[in-house]
């Protein structure tokens, strides 16, 4: 049963966006932003080619927060000790024994 509903699913995935589909929203991926035009991307991206005012700056800022990625604190002792993990250091251990 599980199976055949995954199956409607990744159909329905297959279908969607298809040439000539307009019914869709738009794609924004990086291949769709680099095939459209500066007066399109502008308008999309809700920009100009002047670039953001102070105010819109901080509107989106607050919306959308600081364009950071935040990494995964690692405790350091198992950061260590996950150097040791894979076959590759043990093959290394057994040669040296």
């Amino acid at each position: 049963m599980a199976r055949s509903k995954d199956k409607k699913d990744r159909s329905k995935a297959k279908s969607v966006g298809k040439a000539g589909d307009t019914s869709q929203a738009p794609r924004t991926t990086q291949h769709a932003f680099k095939d459209l035009s500066v007066e399109e991307l502008t308008k999309r991206l809700e920009t100009s080619t002047d670039g953001l005012s102070q105010k819109e700056g901080q509107n989106r800022l607050e919306k959308y927060g600081y364009n950071e990625i935040l990494g995964k604190e690692m405790n350091p002792i198992l950061k260590f000790l996950s150097y040791f993990k894979g076959p590759i250091p043990g093959m290394i251990m057994a040669a040296a024994i």
